[in-house]
């Protein structure tokens, strides 16, 4: 086994202030993000992907990390239009994506959700919409790793064949920055280690390091 494959991102609870969050390469080469680099601030909203709704007696605003940037969450949905909506559970973020059938603002919402940093949403288009309320936090990014499974082609019906990460060879290397045009070939995936800096959202205000 390589050495760094004995410093994996995190599982479980985090240390209070901290999120383990995605990161799309795509979304650095687009140049709505700069760089991450270890010990640097930035400041950013937050996407999410629902996977599962449940029943989970917990109170609203409630997150707990599972692994790789997944959690459950109950929180309180916060806006709905017609492509996205915002869900609070102690931070604001928003799904790009219809909200589930007869969901309302006020209502809560409890599952299982992917968590990362916003592909571009946010940031080019709706933060300025009426409505929309303050979504960006300032971090400090502790720790960064990159996605290392390795590219399979897969069939999809109708499509022919596509590539997708091998789900059975998960693996993430420690890096102490991303490099999002060469990491592969600008697909890369990574986690970044978060320390929240400010618990106040705003509107964007800069990008990348201070």
């Amino acid at each position: 086994m390589s050495p760094l494959n004995l410093d994996p991102p995190p599982r479980g609870a985090l240390e209070p202030g901290t999120w383990l969050l995605s990161v799309a390469a795509a979304s650095i080469v687009e140049g709505v993000h700069a760089e991450f680099v270890t010990g640097e601030r930035t400041e950013f909203a937050l996407e999410f992907r629902p996977e599962t709704a449940i029943f989970w007696e917990r109170p609203v605003t409630h997150c707990e990390h599972v692994q790789l940037g997944r959690y459950l969450v109950s929180g309180k949905c916060t806006l709905v239009r017609p492509t996205y909506w915002v869900l609070d559970f102690g931070l604001k973020a928003y799904h790009h994506g219809p909200a589930p059938e007869g969901l309302a603002p006020g209502e809560t919402w409890t599952g299982r959700i992917s968590l990362g940093v916003d592909s571009f949403l946010y940031r080019e288009r709706i933060h300025a919409e009426p409505g929309v309320p303050p979504m960006a936090y300032r971090f400090e990014t502790l720790r960064l790793w990159k996605n290392a499974a390795p590219f399979i082609e897969v069939p999809f019906p109708a499509v022919g064949r596509f590539r997708e990460r091998d789900r059975t060879n998960v693996r993430y290397d420690p890096v102490t920055r991303t490099d999002a045009a060469n990491d592969d070939e600008g697909d890369a995936e990574y986690l970044v280690l978060a320390g929240l800096l400010e618990l106040l959202p705003t509107r964007p205000g800069f990008v990348g390091p201070e």
